[in-house]
């Protein structure tokens, strides 16, 4: 059942976001791709302007694509112009790119079929102010006004020094905005699961004091970071107008929240103790991870970018592999680390499936890593409930061994009363409180006889009994204890003054006749006496061993009596 029940969470995780995101974001007429209508050339010299590509020859070096656009890691300027065409009267389109990480865009056009401008140009991109991007739109786009039926030409001229896709696509302005509000509101819903388990868990660190939360909660901050970086809210709310800020981010949020999650998978899998070789291993993608974020600080985003895919991919591939290992050595809570590493994979292979052309999901291709990294954080918060229980499980376990490790290190093993230790322990506790207290020292007689007829098997099995008809001569506050030999004592506690000595000697009375009685031996039966000296506190004594000593002197005043008495010390001194 237990397995039951933790397959039915993961599909509930897997299945309710991504179900209710696509509730969400079902636009209501989804935007018109233009791959059809859409020319590019590269600009390998970096040098041309737009009247070049305006003349005959510039034209003529514009081809169709074979297939989707997509950049290397480079900084070669793409070119792309494409053709529209109005039918019927006016038109008011948005042309949009489906990313936010270009460095410099430049859109020129429309132009008519006389070859007249319509529109200013318009600059944007990372590195330009947020206010540079038409509509205030975290993604790229364009508004582009046609006045009549007809012909129309546009040039949008991109830079980025990381891969994209240039999938340009055409909506009409309601049904844009009406999609925007419906990414924003699932955005939404991201951040808030997002933050809620920040600050549970930062909660629950300053609680803890525990490792591994406190990495976990750098890791969720980073990772709400990227995600609000790729969405470009950062770009809106964080640096708006530091561009310098909004490009950094791209590179610096993702290279710490790879460094901070894999630091938290090796505490919370323990790796340094369970799988060190694996352990080892993870220092080459936090290495990578560190250099990504040197290079990034110095705007090497093309190398900086490379580097995080390799530690990205290195620190899964690892962290998986570890998880495995580490769950077959028999620890329980790697299962859940799995099932988040696992949530994380599965969405990113959907959005490399659909960028191969093998899955049909725009959604993934807009929303697939956020979806991936909120799921992530959700199972890893519940791998970090599992090993917090396991945890507690583990130190209370300790704690009763240790608790049953400070009993057994206070109780003579062969009788099971307290040992010398258990009765210094005890004494200690019963002479702080307020009260009068008393102190008796018993000694067995004729059990050398006992040990020299019958052996010492026979002697241990007099003893045994002795204790047994002590203890339960007592009440559940006073303490019995064997000192070693034949020699007990018995600590009342609360014992009164004088006025109360007869309930003290019908006490010892009760003791003695209790060990008077015969005792089975192998074979037989033996009988043995006492003789008890009783000490009162603080009378006769403040401390344990001014008490014992007290009642030490008791005891041999009873022996010299005559053996089988009981002797108060203070009786004993006259």
């Amino acid at each position: 059942m237990t397995w039951f029940y933790r397959l039915m969470a993961w599909l509930m995780l897997w299945l309710a976001l991504p179900a209710l995101a696509q509730q969400l974001l079902q636009a209501k007429v989804p935007g018109a791709e233009l791959s059809g209508q859409v020319r590019y050339l590269i600009d390998d010299s970096r040098q041309r302007q737009l009247a070049d590509l305006l003349a005959p020859a510039g034209q003529a070096a514009f081809a169709l694509p074979g297939q989707e656009l997509r950049t290397g890691y480079d900084n070669r300027p793409y070119w792309l112009k494409f053709d529209l065409v109005q039918s019927g009267g006016a038109g008011d389109w948005v042309l949009a790119l489906p990313t936010t990480g270009i460095q410099d865009l430049e859109f020129h056009g429309p132009y008519d079929a006389a070859g007249q401008l319509l529109a200013p140009p318009v600059r944007t991109g990372l590195t330009h102010p947020f206010a540079s991007r038409p509509l205030g739109s975290e993604r790229y786009v364009f508004r582009v006004r046609l006045p009549q039926a007809g012909g129309y030409t546009a040039y949008l001229r991109l830079v980025s020094q990381t891969s994209q896709l240039y999938q340009l696509s055409a909506w009409d302005p309601a049904g844009y905005l009406a999609s925007r509000q419906d990414k924003r509101l699932f955005d939404g819903l991201s951040y808030g699961i997002l933050l809620a388990l920040l600050v549970y868990n930062l909660v629950l660190t300053l609680v803890f004091r525990d490792r591994s939360y406190g990495l976990y909660v750098l890791s969720c901050g980073f990772a709400l970071l990227t995600v609000a970086s790729f969405n470009g809210h950062a770009a809106r709310h964080l640096f708006p107008d530091w561009p310098a800020g909004i490009e950094l981010s791209y590179v610096v949020a993702p290279s710490l929240w790879i460094l901070c999650s894999a630091l938290f998978g090796r505490s919370f899998l323990e790796l340094a103790r369970r799988a060190p070789w694996i352990n080892r291993l993870v220092w080459l993608p936090l290495g990578l991870s560190l250099l990504a974020l040197l290079l990034g600080l110095t705007f090497q985003v093309a190398m900086a970018q490379r580097l995080i895919e390799l530690a990205s991919a290195g620190a899964s591939v690892l962290m998986v592999a570890a998880a495995v290992v580490v769950y077959a050595r028999g620890y329980r809570p790697a299962l859940w680390y799995l099932g988040g590493q696992v949530m994380l994979f599965l969405a990113v292979l959907s959005v490399v499936l659909v960028n191969w052309g093998l899955l049909d999901s725009p959604f993934m291709v807009s929303n697939g890593l956020q979806l991936g990294i909120v799921m992530e954080m959700l199972v890893f918060a519940l791998a970090l409930s599992r090993r917090i229980r396991l945890i507690q499980s583990q130190q209370l376990a300790l704690q009763q061994k240790a608790g049953w490790l400070a009993k057994a290190a206070q109780t003579d093993a062969m009788t099971g009363l307290a040992n010398r230790a258990g009765l210094e322990a005890r004494a200690a506790q019963m002479l702080a409180e307020s009260g009068l207290h008393s102190v008796m020292l018993l000694d067995l007689d004729g059990f050398k006889a006992v040990n020299d007829r019958h052996g010492h098997r026979a002697g241990d099995q007099v003893l045994i009994e002795v204790a047994r008809r002590i203890k339960a001569a007592l009440r559940g506050a006073d303490t019995a204890a064997r000192l070693g030999g034949d020699e007990f004592v018995v600590l009342v506690a609360g014992a009164a003054d004088a006025v109360d000595r007869p309930r003290l000697g019908e006490l010892a009375m009760r003791l003695q006749t209790a060990i008077r009685a015969e005792v089975a031996i192998d074979g037989g039966a033996v009988q043995v006496g006492s003789s008890l000296g009783i000490a009162l506190c603080p009378a006769d004594g403040k401390t344990l061993p001014a008490l014992l000593a007290s009642a030490d002197q008791a005891m041999y005043q009873a022996k010299e009596a005559g053996r089988g008495d009981s002797v108060f010390f203070e009786d004993s001194r006259f």
